[in-house]
């Protein structure tokens, strides 16, 4: 099951790593503020749309347990307050930010394959982000994203078929579908 903290941020980054970028601190409402208030704010609004079906975890309780896994155990009251108060609506997350909605939280998980990531699928991008396609930033290879696989060749792949067959060669062009080997 996916986590949220590693779904796009506002800037593009992953949620885990947008919030390491500062400690948390609290406002005098003993409510977080920054990074890791727009991200309890961004999880609980997934929440709320019904998008939390697809993690293991409730998202919200998920940044909770990152800013503990951080070192930060002695805001967890005031992460909890923060959840409290966005399920309440005291707290709305940003109205713009991220590039691919238009506002965040962009409630797609990133890409498994990172900038390494080919696919032209648009079911592909409508369900995972691609901030560095996005307007987020970043290209080339990323060290321990799997590699973007490549399709299997149309036709069964053994020889004959529609599809032109073979194995796939790094260089040679796939043939489209109906058209022979080139």
């Amino acid at each position: 099951m996916a986590n949220f903290m590693n779904d796009a941020a506002p800037d593009g980054s992953r949620w885990k790593d947008f919030c390491s970028k500062e400690s948390p601190k609290v406002g005098t409402d003993g409510l977080l503020t920054g990074r890791w208030r727009d991200a309890i704010v961004a999880a609980v609004a997934v929440e709320k749309a019904g998008g939390s079906r697809r993690y293991a975890d409730g998202p919200a309780g998920q940044v909770i347990d990152y800013l503990c896994h951080k070192g930060f155990g002695k805001f967890r009251q005031n992460a909890d307050a923060t959840e409290q108060a966005a399920h309440a609506g005291r707290l709305r997350p940003p109205t713009s930010g991220h590039p691919s909605s238009g506002g965040y939280p962009d409630t797609r998980p990133v890409c498994p394959y990172g900038t390494g990531c080919y696919r032209k699928n648009p079911i592909h991008f409508q369900e995972y982000a691609h901030p560095w396609k996005e307007g987020g930033g970043g290209g080339g290879f990323e060290p321990g994203r799997p590699v973007c696989p490549v399709a299997a060749p149309q036709g069964g792949g053994k020889g004959g078929g529609k599809g032109g067959g073979g194995a796939f060669e790094p260089g040679r062009p796939v043939a489209a579908a109906g058209a022979g080997a080139p």
